[in-house]
């Protein structure tokens, strides 16, 4: 029995000459990103390719449209003093951008921002937030105060630990370069 067995494996075998050569490894993944939104990060002057999901607030008292880079997940959650949006990546960090309850003033905003940057660590202005009103730098974070149709908005950062902090940022910058306010096109920046 075993002869016909081996037997009939080279005759399988022969006709496998005929079949197309196994893609290789880069043509696997070109298929299957093919399906999937990719764009590529400048993580500490590396390019870095990310897949990224869109995500929209329609419902959110301000509606926005962004663009999230894996691994992060979205998560929103509300309270009387606003709306948080929450972006987490599992032991890199959080990104979270609040916006204040209407009708909450300017000085009640500065007020907001200085007291989660607080919670950060010790507070040092900052000014290369672009659009912001006020910045902060924290250790591992930066928390900045932004206004947008009437009403102001808390954006925060907090990296985990400094070995994820490059990849962090990287993401971060990504997501405040391509948050976009649907209400009138503009960005966070703007």
């Amino acid at each position: 029995m075993k002869p016909v067995l081996c037997a009939a494996a080279l005759v399988l075998l022969a006709g496998c000459g005929d079949r197309e050569p196994s893609p290789s490894l880069a043509d696997r993944a070109a298929a299957i990103s093919a399906g999937m939104n990719v764009d590529t990060l400048d993580v500490g002057g590396r390019p870095e390719q990310v897949g990224f999901r869109e995500a929209a607030g329609s419902t959110f008292p301000v509606p926005f449209a962004v663009r999230v880079p894996d691994p992060m997940a979205v998560t929103t959650t509300r309270t009387p003093a606003g709306e948080t949006v929450v972006l987490t990546a599992a032991r890199q960090g959080r990104w979270s951008l609040t916006l204040l309850a209407d009708g909450t003033a300017e000085a009640a905003a500065r007020a907001a921002a200085d007291s989660t940057a607080r919670t950060l660590g010790t507070p040092t202005a900052d000014s290369s937030a672009a659009g912001a009103m006020s910045a902060f730098t924290t250790g591992l974070g930066r928390v900045w105060l932004g206004q947008h149709a009437g009403r102001f908005y808390v954006v925060q950062s907090a990296s985990d630990t400094e070995a994820t902090r490059e990849a962090f940022e990287a993401r971060v910058a990504y997501v405040e370069q391509g948050w976009t306010w649907t209400d009138d096109g503009t960005t966070l920046g703007g």
